[in-house]
């Protein structure tokens, strides 16, 4: 018997024939569509969101409990560096009725907040201006001065200072 043989061009057209009918169904994949991706919906809203949402809160949570722990490491350390609270001087507020006068020791220092009055002697320094007062020399609102020595303020009017002595 005779066997019959096929073309090789019939053999190849057979064979690009049966690639080109097979070849989109191994492309797209086994039972991959477009209502069902690679990847599902339902695992990027489930595994793979609460994964990240965990992974997200841990670093948050390790960076807040580092930062938490350098804060309290500076506030002790200013409260350490800090004078205690009995040894800080404060202001004290003093009105002075017009007419009469107040002595400003030695060393202190006071804020003038208003009113008129003048200082007696010379002594005081407008640290505010950076020049000196001198004797008869009118006070100036909102402006801090330093006592060299003992000055007395003479109020013409009633005026209110805060001293630190």
């Amino acid at each position: 018997m005779k066997h019959k043989r096929i073309p090789i061009a019939v053999g190849v057209a057979l064979v690009l024939l049966c690639g080109l009918v097979l070849l989109p169904a191994l492309v797209s994949g086994s039972g991959v569509t477009d209502a069902d991706p690679l990847i599902s919906l339902s695992y990027l809203n489930g595994t793979f969101r609460s994964q990240t949402d965990t992974a997200a809160a841990e670093r948050i949570e390790a960076e807040r409990k580092t930062l938490e722990t350098e804060l309290d490491e500076k506030i002790a350390a200013v409260k350490a560096s800090s004078q205690s609270t009995a040894d800080v001087t404060t202001h004290t507020r003093v009105s002075i009725p017009g007419g009469s006068s107040y002595t400003v020791p030695d060393g202190a220092e006071l804020l003038f907040l208003s009113g008129a009055a003048t200082a007696s002697e010379a002594g005081l320094t407008d640290a505010t201006a950076g020049s000196a007062v001198a004797a008869g020399g009118a006070m100036t609102a909102n402006h801090l001065y330093l006592a060299g020595g003992t000055v007395t303020l003479r109020a013409g009017e009633t005026s209110v200072i805060l001293i630190r002595k």
